[in-house]
């Protein structure tokens, strides 16, 4: 049960397809009731009683009530709710629940709990992450009086672009990790990423009727365009093996992928593997397919296709990995500036 006091009454709440449900009641056992016949509606398929609807009521002084407060009138109506309200939560349960707002959102008290973070070796952009929901959290705190100064947020440092891409030897060191950990699937999974350039949305709605006979269908969730992609070997070879196996029975070959799951095999890869200490999860393997695309001398109008950037501008910033073509291209140049000068010799001389 999630029932919780706050003030003189009792509040219940639980999750459903993204969205929170919440109701106050004066005792206990009245939200604790509400919160069990609600679950049992979402198991027999009867709509919820959202008594959650409307409230916009003065915002509570606890950091507890704050959260709950800011999900439901800011947080909910937002597709990645779910990861900003729980960030939030984390750092109420960090700091207590029942503090006070004032109290926990200072600038000492947000640096501990980054500092708690760090020692759990969560990296910059996930603690930035939380910083942010922090953020949210003052930002309306402080337009409601609640607190007189807002907290000194230490962002981490920037990393240009996040280009980190991996070098062959590192890939063939992960999957091979993979492997010997029995985890096969997981392997399977990152040369699929390796091997189409696919954002992890694209992969995770990969089904099996998008995946062809050479070729495989991405939808992209953002933009609702869809690109064929033609199989390497390697990825026909996975396909294949996943189909044969009891992920044949599955509505796609990575239906049984989450990111929870993803996230938590990504860390014991990073405590394994230190090289990993600076890349980001799943995102890399994209990086690094255009990065082997552009080294290897694909033009860069042919990665964008393939890449599917919408600007030209994005695949222009992998221009730098691409030493050879600059060479190419200088040398064209010397050999114009040659013939000029060897013309220029030939008109002398008649």
């Amino acid at each position: 049960m999630t029932v919780r006091a706050r003030g003189t009454k009792f509040q219940a709440d639980f999750m459903h397809k993204r969205k929170r449900f919440r109701a106050e009641f004066p005792t206990y056992e009245e939200a604790a009731a509400w919160e069990a016949q609600q679950r049992a509606n979402v198991l027999l398929g009867k709509p919820v009683d959202d008594q959650s609807k409307g409230r916009s009521g003065p915002a509570p002084s606890t950091i507890g009530g704050l959260v709950s407060w800011v999900a439901d009138t800011h947080w909910r109506k937002k597709k990645s709710a779910v990861y900003l309200i729980r960030n939030a939560e984390l750092f109420a349960e960090f700091v207590g629940p029942n503090v006070s707002a004032a109290s926990a959102l200072s600038t000492e008290k947000v640096a501990e709990y980054c500092k708690d973070m760090a020692a759990r070796a969560r990296c910059e952009r996930t603690i930035d992450r939380h910083r942010s929901a922090i953020s949210v959290l003052a930002r309306y705190a402080a337009a409601r009086n609640m607190i007189t100064t807002k907290p000194v947020l230490a962002w981490g440092p920037k990393v240009e672009g996040r280009r980190r891409y991996f070098e062959e030897w590192e890939v063939e060191k992960i999957t091979s990790t993979l492997r010997h950990w029995g985890k096969e699937d997981d392997a399977r999974f990152y040369e699929f990423l390796l091997d189409t350039g696919a954002r992890l949305s694209e992969a995770l709605k990969l089904k099996w009727t998008d995946v062809l006979t050479n070729h495989v269908i991405l939808a992209d969730r953002k933009s609702g365009r869809t690109s064929t992609i033609p199989m390497t070997p390697r990825l026909k070879a996975n396909l294949r093996a996943l189909k044969q196996g009891p992920r044949g029975a599955d509505p796609g070959p990575f239906a049984v992928v989450t990111k929870g799951g993803q996230t938590h095999t990504w860390r014991q890869l990073q405590e394994h593997l230190p090289f990993l200490a600076d890349a980001v999860p799943h995102h890399s393997f994209r990086h690094t397919t255009c990065s082997w695309l552009v080294q290897r001398g694909v033009d860069l109008f042919r990665v964008k296709e393939f890449m599917d950037h919408q600007s030209i501008q994005t695949t222009m910033g992998y221009a730098h990995l691409a030493p050879k073509h600059m060479e190419d291209v200088v040398k064209m140049l010397g050999a114009s500036a040659a013939k000029v000068i060897v013309d220029e010799i030939e008109e002398a001389a008649e």
